[in-house]
């Protein structure tokens, strides 16, 4: 009996196994199966003793789309500073310690977009599936993630990988890295909680 109850739960354990790995595999329908994709990013970092990683992340996806704006202009825009010295300035000011959230850029220079925490999604980020149908689109997405000291911090998703998760761009460091699906996703990460995503982000003009 017991053999038979040993050989049941090492069959569900495959099974569980063969599950996730075939989760895992499944990319948008755009992506025709492709096991990984990058989208070009030019990465722009977020600016030295700034607070300005939601415009960073803003102004590289703007970027992306063909609409440049210097990050310090970003920000003067949404909290519509009439001198942009305060923020564009070599001197740090209270500019330089403006928080807030990508979506306030994005709206600013005329980008419509989807974000995770609208009421028809429930409050659940983007599946891996749906992550990957993003970047098959062309449109690199935006992620919000408490970190474990306390802070909250931004960073685009700019590809992935099937074999090592999605691909993100953190302006902070400056710097590419893979985050694993079962970080990412299923929130096994010890260094960070994504919270939200903005993504379908186009121009509007």
């Amino acid at each position: 009996m017991k053999t038979k109850i040993s050989f049941l739960a090492m069959a569900f354990l495959l099974l569980t196994t063969f599950a996730s790995a075939q989760s895992a595999d499944t990319v948008g329908p755009s992506c025709r199966a492709k096991k990984q994709i990058l989208l070009p990013l030019d990465k722009f970092p977020q600016n030295a003793l700034t607070s300005w990683c939601w415009a960073a992340t803003a102004q590289n996806v703007m970027a992306f789309h063909d609409k440049e704006i210097k990050q310090c202009t970003v920000v003067a825009n949404v909290y519509k500073y009439v001198d942009e010295e305060p923020c564009c300035g070599g001197i740090a000011t209270e500019c330089w310690g403006q928080s807030g959230y990508p979506e306030w850029a994005l709206t600013k220079f005329q980008f419509s977009f989807l974000h995770t925490w609208n009421t028809q999604r429930a409050n659940k980020n983007l599946t891996w599936e749906e992550a990957t149908e993003e970047i098959c689109q062309n449109r690199p997405f935006i992620s919000s993630l408490d970190l474990t000291y306390g802070d909250r911090h931004s960073v685009v998703v700019t590809g992935y990988s099937v074999d090592h998760g999605v691909r993100v761009y953190d302006p902070l460091a400056n710097d590419y890295t893979y985050q694993s699906t079962a970080d990412f996703f299923d929130g096994q990460s010890p260094e960070y909680e994504r919270v939200r995503d903005t993504y379908n982000i186009q121009s509007s003009r």
